[in-house]
Formats: structure tokens, sequence, C-alpha cells
């Protein structure tokens, strides 16, 4: 279905289910001390989302994605 799952490594429990917005996933990067998850996909677009409940916080163009 292509959504992210994020898991409780301790008792393997699910954590968070990100739906995903406009394509697939091809990307994800934990933010080393904050409670973020970065994804990148299909659309071109970095998504930023809060680990602890899966809200999108903000979003932003990688790279233009028509030709000059």
């Amino acid at each position: 279905s292509g959504e992210v799952r994020i898991f409780q490594t301790d008792n393997g429990q699910r954590k968070v289910i990100i739906q995903p917005v406009g394509g697939a996933i091809f990307a994800l990067a934990f933010h080393p001390t904050e409670n973020r998850l970065a994804t990148a996909g299909s659309d071109g677009q970095i998504r930023f989302y809060d680990a602890n409940d899966g809200k999108l916080q903000t979003t932003f163009t990688a790279v233009p994605l028509t030709a000059p």
C-alpha cells in the first residue's frame, strides 16, 4: 500500500502509520536528535513528519520535475 510504519523497537508494537501523499516513497531518514522523519518520493517532495503521531510538519520541493 506504500504506507510508512514506525515500530517501537523495545517491544515491536506499531507506533504510527503514515499514509503516502503524492506517490511512492523511495527514501526515509530519522533526525538524529529530534523525533522527526523525512520522506522523499516520486513526486519530488521532501516531507517531514512528527515520528510520534505521524502528522505532516512541512513539505518542500527537492528538485524541479519539469524539463528546462
